[in-house]
């Protein structure tokens, strides 16, 4: 696609940008999603990324194409928390893997071309711990009937509009379109104008689904120079298959619930690959619901008799993840 207009990608570097852009302009500090990570030499973020399993951080690959992939494990950090000069947490890289069809953002002042398989994998050489909660991504086909008009949650460490960076924010956007690559947010369909900026880059753009799912979207990509008018985030769905495939070769499965753990926790997760031993109701549970209300009128026998057939699992809780 090419587009009459002065494009940036959302790092902190040169790049291909004409204008260095600002910030996730107008967020908010960010607290929670603890899943967005910043990825760091020192207490500088280069990019932001998100955690897809405790080892590996799904970032945009333009963050990772222009540095040697030794330099990433000999100096890069992963850092979590707020802030990257008080960090949470600071983990070794083991690996760096840009997607394989990566092209680049090219083209002048003018006429530009898009990126393409904006996407990468960062592999930590340890697990985050379990008190830091990675996010799956949409696997499902994403349309533009589901996407435009929602609400998406950007999450990253880039500058702010006083032009500091290296704090988490957050702010939510507008689905304004969907094309094969991109979704797209325009900020004057922003609360405030916000939008994605520098440093913001690989950053997630986060979904909340109707069953109190949390899901990614998007990678965060480019943005106008100025970042005042929209940004493009790499669709995950689309190239699903290749981030499944880096997960399976750092987990030996693509199980959400299995590398997740989510298996026998005390939770019931309706969408795990295999049946979740935590959605079926014991006997006791099955009797419990069926006694009686004390203030009711009883008219026959126990209602728990109708639970004796019960084939399929009832579901206790829906984890929010």
């Amino acid at each position: 696609m090419l587009l009459w207009m002065s494009l940036a990608y959302a790092d902190p570097g040169e790049g291909a940008a004409l204008d260095r852009p600002a910030p996730i302009v107008n967020g908010a500090i960010e607290k929670e999603y603890d899943a967005t990570v910043g990825l760091a030499f020192g207490a500088f973020v280069l990019c932001s990324g998100s955690l897809v399993t405790p080892r590996v951080v799904l970032t945009a690959a333009h963050c990772l194409v222009d540095i040697p992939p030794d330099v990433f494990v000999d100096s890069g950090l992963i850092l979590t928390g707020t802030r990257s000069l008080n960090p949470e947490g600071r983990y070794a890289i083991q690996k760096v893997k840009a997607h394989p069809g990566y092209v680049p953002l090219s083209g002048t002042v003018g006429l530009q071309t898009l990126p393409e398989n904006d996407l990468g994998v960062v592999i930590l050489r340890d697990p985050v711990p379990d008190d830091v909660h990675p996010v799956w991504i949409r696997t499902e086909r994403l349309t533009r009937p589901d996407a435009i008009g929602e609400l998406v949650t950007s999450v990253g460490y880039g500058l702010d509009e006083v032009g500091a960076s290296g704090t988490k924010r957050s702010a939510p956007l507008v689905v304004g379109d969907l094309d094969d690559e991109f979704v797209l947010s325009y900020n004057a369909d922003n609360e405030n104008d916000a939008n994605i900026c520098s440093g913001d880059s690989g950053g997630p753009q986060y979904h909340l689904d109707p069953d109190g799912t949390l899901r990614q979207w998007a990678v965060h990509s480019w943005g106008d120079g100025a970042c005042a008018f929209e940004s493009g985030s790499t669709r995950v769905d689309q190239e699903s298959d290749w981030i499944l495939k880096q997960i399976e070769s750092v987990h030996g499965t693509t199980d959400r619930c299995e590398v997740l753990g989510l298996y026998g926790d005390g939770v019931c997760d309706a969408s795990c690959d295999q049946l979740d031993d935590d959605c079926w109701l014991s006997w006791d549970d099955v009797v419990a619901m069926g006694q009686p209300d004390p203030g009711a009128c009883s008219t026959g026998p126990s209602a728990a008799w109708w639970l004796v057939g019960l084939v399929a699992p009832i579901l206790r809780r829906r984890r929010w993840k």
